[in-house]
């Protein structure tokens, strides 16, 4: 019983830790996407 519980937290843990690091993924794409977009504007004015 103990070690079907570890194992299902441990499936819980690993994808929880997927799913962050994929959001992770996503926010740094997007931060760094929203810097670019601001460095063109400061190059335009």
């Amino acid at each position: 019983m103990l070690r079907l519980l570890s194992f299902g937290l441990l499936l819980v843990m690993n994808e929880l830790l997927l799913r962050g690091s994929v959001w992770w993924i996503v926010y740094y794409a997007y931060a760094s996407d929203v810097q670019q977009c601001g460095n063109v504007a400061n190059g335009l004015s």
